[in-house]
């Protein structure tokens, strides 16, 4: 198995917000990268922005919307990674994000998800104001880690956008296009249930 991953980038109608991700995408120093964008039929200036300032990014467009379910769905159908990362067009990353992760999870027992820290964020006057780290407990059962998914009042320390997902999983797994939220927990549970583990590393951004 090769180390390349494939970045999915859903997005409709976003195109500053799909700018500032990609900008930051730019930034990694893992380098053996490929970037899908899949525009789940945006009704803006995103088309034209993708083919003037990003020409080197695979783009999947859909002509009808299908959520953001679906976008990610196409996006792995294309993609020719060994590794999935999800990476939404309201998030940013750290320029070692991708290069701390990768090797965490190489370093990780067999069928480990590493999850890495996450933070929320506002862009107040083009300042990025950040919001405190969490990330996922080191070693805790698969038991643990689903009953936190159904807990509402539960503090959120796993997202997709944390996780490098091997491709292999999309062979068995993919993601519920019914659902309209949580869908990211649907996922994980999933991942779960199919013999992986999740294991907090305080690892990237």
């Amino acid at each position: 198995m090769g180390n390349k991953v494939s970045i999915i980038m859903p997005t409709r109608s976003r195109a500053s917000l799909l700018r500032r991700a990609l900008e930051g995408v730019q930034t990694q120093t893992f380098r053996d990268i490929e970037i899908v964008v899949v525009d789940d039929a945006s009704t803006d200036d995103t088309r034209a922005m993708l083919a003037a300032e990003f020409p080197w990014v695979k783009v999947v467009r859909h002509k009808l919307s299908r959520g953001p379910s679906a976008a990610r769905n196409s996006g792995v159908a294309v993609a020719t990674g060994d590794w999935i990362f999800f990476h939404d067009d309201d998030d940013l990353m750290h320029p070692s994000h991708l290069a701390d992760l990768l090797a965490a999870t190489l370093a990780a027992p067999p069928n480990s998800l590493i999850a890495g820290p996450s933070r929320d964020f506002a862009i107040v006057e083009d300042e990025v104001v950040l919001g405190p780290a969490v990330w996922a407990a080191a070693e805790r059962s698969d038991t643990d880690t689903l009953t936190q998914f159904l807990d509402p009042n539960s503090l959120r320390t796993i997202t997709h956008t944390t996780i490098l997902w091997p491709r292999s999983l999309f062979d068995k797994v993919s993601w519920d296009e019914t659902l309209s939220f949580y869908e990211d927990f649907d996922l994980c549970g999933r991942a779960i249930l199919s013999g992986l583990h999740v294991r907090g590393r305080e690892v990237g951004m």
